[in-house]
């Protein structure tokens, strides 16, 4: 996950190694749990949620549970919104967030958790 400022600087990162086979959706939605989670752990109050499965962004979008097999998974992402006080989700293609892609390659070679932060959020 990648958290940027309005400028577009990336403020904090962060990749984390799942040990299971999970499927691209659950795995995408997971990353978003954590990726909401990490932004409210550190004051975010204003996010965008990107993500590249178009799925996911689509699940995430609409009021009602999802009876998918994420649709648990979903509902976490969801109750976890009420920590923001604006909270918008787009679709990305892979291709467009470098970055993110980069850290989901890397988190393969790591043992758990990695976080990287600036030293000062604004």
């Amino acid at each position: 996950m990648v958290i940027r400022n309005e400028e577009g600087l990336v403020l904090a990162s962060c990749a984390k190694k799942i040990p299971v086979a999970y499927s691209g959706c659950e795995i995408e939605t997971m990353a978003a749990a954590a990726a909401l989670s990490f932004a409210s752990d550190i004051g975010i109050k204003r996010v965008i949620l990107e993500g590249d499965s178009l799925a996911v962004i689509k699940a995430l979008r609409v009021d009602v549970s999802s009876l998918s097999p994420i649709g648990l998974l979903i509902d976490d992402v969801k109750s976890l919104a009420n920590n923001f006080d604006e909270l918008s989700y787009s679709h990305t293609k892979r291709e467009g967030n470098q970055v993110a892609h980069g850290l989901a390659k890397c988190a393969k070679s790591i043992l758990n958790l990695v976080v990287w932060m600036e030293d000062v959020l604004s």
